[in-house]
């Protein structure tokens, strides 16, 4: 992937659960970093899991938003994918 000509890094820590803080970055070439406290959860209740998907969707959609450019995104564990537009109001996961 290829990015317009910008140093822009976007980063958002959010709770997820009770337990877990996600610091989340994406910039340096499209590049996704997610950091967790106090460790990387083992795995995550169904919620917790909507919490760093909606927070994670948030993060990107906004980097496509101040852009100008579509970013799409694949998670392996689930063959899930979403894209996000800078027109777009909420991502298309199919």
């Amino acid at each position: 992937m290829t990015l317009p000509k910008s140093d822009k890094t976007f980063t958002r820590t959010v709770q997820i659960g009770k337990h877990f803080e996600a610091t989340m970055t994406f910039g340096a070439g499209g590049k996704f970093v997610c950091e967790w406290s106090p460790d990387t959860p083992r795995r995550l209740k169904q919620s917790e899991l909507k919490q760093y998907r909606d927070a994670r969707d948030g993060l990107i959609q906004e980097a496509a938003e101040e852009l100008g450019i579509v970013i799409a995104l694949s998670e392996d564990c689930k063959s899930l994918c979403s894209t996000f537009s800078p027109t777009a109001n909420e991502n298309g996961r199919g």
